[in-house]
């Protein structure tokens, strides 16, 4: 177990405001990417995460703060990049060379200097919503399994795998079971009429869930007549031969029988014909569900990480120091998140359902629920006046 989770790391801040995309060099790939947010004039180089040898989980968590944003509320955005920088700097993204020594440069002021051509820092607003989402389920994802909450686990795998609008490119890198789960999805919704830039139109999205499922059932079948007849065959999707994807296969399939996927929405909900019912499942559905969440959990990290390693750095005196190759503010985001969830403590959100925080619980208060007092005071105060409207 990694016990040293110190890491530092140097945002640029400054001030942003969002834009029609059409004022802008990037593409628009269909409604949801017609804003931009855009850096106006880039500010001080901040160190958002300067951490030492180690940080203690009372302390401030810009992840937690991130996760927490209102996506309706695009002035919360903007504040945080104001303060932190772009989630995803193009210019950070960039300086992962060894440039920096030759200009004689500390490496993190050296991003700052990195050029963007005629443009300016920018990505689509919808991309910033897109990946506080993604952290939010994240977080909710470990808590559900915590807390035994199937249905909720179910809702979250829902989205992770089948949601079609983020820009998953053909060639797109995937290292993981979950996210090649969900990239042969959106491989699929194209080549039966789903078009990025057009949604999914007519089309259902449970007939696409339901076909996909088949289209694996199917190329089993065919491999297995192959392999039968020593026929040369390629496996269509080799990853089925494993257990996470079985699992997932086997608990979609469950849900697609006994409901109807209405709607993964851009903004994360899952709308379904009916709740799903905890009553009907038995022992073994449960035992699946929870180890199924637990890989998809581990995968979300696995992926979100998959750029960050140890580096050495050179100082101002020209001394070597061991760091960490963090390329964006999102990728520190989820390290320090790697670095929270430990045996002895993990991150959750707050019960009250009115506050949008998360917090860190730890093994010297297992049985907290509330971000802070003041939302524990609020909450007794809920349930004494809703026990005396009872009781009247």
């Amino acid at each position: 177990m990694l016990t040293n989770p110190g890491f530092t790391f140097s945002g640029i801040s400054g001030e942003h405001k969002i834009v029609p995309t059409s004022q802008t060099d990037l593409p628009i790939w269909g409604s949801n990417y017609t804003e931009t947010i855009i850096c106006t004039y880039d500010g001080e180089l901040v160190k958002v995460y300067d951490n030492g040898p180690g940080f203690g989980f009372t302390d401030e968590s810009v992840a937690m703060e991130f996760a927490a944003i209102d996506i309706n509320d695009s002035q919360q955005i903007i504040d945080f990049c104001n303060k932190n920088g772009m989630p995803s700097s193009m210019r950070q993204f960039g300086n992962f060379r060894n440039d920096y020594i030759f200009f004689e440069d500390d490496k993190d002021k050296f991003s700052k200097v990195i050029p963007l051509g005629t443009s300016r820092e920018r990505t689509w607003l919808f991309t910033i919503k897109r990946d506080i989402i993604r952290m939010n389920k994240c977080i909710k994802l470990n808590q559900a399994i915590q807390d035994a909450d199937y249905a909720g686990i179910i809702e979250i795998l829902l989205y992770f795998c089948f949601d079609l609008y983020g820009l998953d490119l053909e060639d797109s890198e995937r290292r993981t079971e979950t996210f090649k789960f969900s990239h042969h999805f959106y491989r699929y919704a194209e080549e039966n009429g789903y078009h990025k830039q057009y949604g999914l139109g007519d089309l259902s999205i449970n007939d696409l869930i339901s076909g996909f499922l088949a289209d694996i059932n199917a190329a089993v079948y065919e491999a297995e007549m192959c392999n039968a007849y020593r026929i040369p065959h390629k496996d269509k999707y080799v990853e089925i031969y494993f257990s996470l994807w079985q699992h997932l296969h086997g608990i979609f399939s469950g849900v697609v029988e006994t409901n109807t996927v209405e709607e993964i929405t851009p903004l994360g909900c899952v709308k379904l014909s009916s709740p799903i019912s905890t009553e009907i499942m038995n022992d073994s559905d449960k035992d699946s569900i929870i180890k199924t969440a637990k890989g998809v959990f581990a995968d979300l990290f696995k992926e979100n990480l998959k750029s960050v390693y140890p580096e050495i750095i050179f100082n101002k005196n020209g001394n070597p120091e061991s760091s960490w190759r963090i390329p964006s503010l999102l990728d520190a985001m989820y390290l320090e998140l790697f670095f929270r969830f430990t045996p002895n403590s993990s991150v959750r959100k707050c019960a009250n359902p009115t506050c949008n925080k998360f917090f860190t619980r730890t093994s010297s208060r297992p049985t907290k629920i509330y971000c802070d007092d003041d939302c524990a005071k609020l909450m007794a105060k809920r349930n004494e006046r809703a026990r005396k409207k009872a009781n009247k």
